[in-house]
């Protein structure tokens, strides 16, 4: 009933992209610890894998600090849409499309009646 509205369609849509964000980078915090201990602040750094199959050694070859600093902004950049998405959440107010909708048709149904 609520799905043909076109904008809630738009909105549910943005909602469920946009919500794996922050999913997304909650993994990436859960293995970031194994590449900082097994990588960069080892004395021979080795690779981690983040993803099955896909290993990961140092961001820079041969130069630990500049990795670390690169590390550090992956680290902290991903933030900045995350908020932002939240953010927006709150104005794009899907909550308030349907209520209004239902109200709507509630009002629509009685005064018909």
């Amino acid at each position: 009933m609520n799905w043909n509205i076109p904008t809630v369609q738009r909105l549910t849509v943005a909602y469920l992209v946009f919500d794996q964000m922050a999913n997304i980078y909650y993994y990436f915090l859960m293995n970031s610890t194994m590449y900082i201990t097994d990588v960069l602040f080892a004395e021979t750094p080795g690779s981690v894998s983040f993803f099955p199959g896909i290993n990961v050694s140092m961001l820079v070859p041969g130069n630990p600090e500049i990795s670390t600093i690169c590390f550090a902004m992956l680290y902290t950049l991903p933030m900045v849409p995350i908020h932002g998405w939240e953010y927006a959440r709150i104005a794009l107010d899907l909550k308030g499309v349907l209520r209004n909708f239902l109200r709507a048709s509630c009002y629509r149904k009685y005064l018909n009646y």
